[in-house]
């Protein structure tokens, strides 16, 4: 991961596999609010997605 690249874009989110490990989370999360998720849970991956974009339940 090229992370010059991914703070030259200044995200406001970064959304990420859990895949990539503890040292990509918290070198992302010192460019913008990240969160990691494990995409064979479909349903939370979603849920926390949409949680953090603050879409409302329903």
């Amino acid at each position: 991961m090229n992370y010059e690249q991914i703070q030259a874009l200044k995200p406001d989110l970064i959304i990420m596999r859990d895949s990539y490990g503890k040292a990509a989370y918290q070198a992302l999360s010192k460019i913008a609010p990240t969160i990691a998720f494990n995409v064979n849970k479909e349903e939370v991956a979603i849920l926390a997605i949409a949680t953090a974009l603050g879409v409302p339940e329903g």
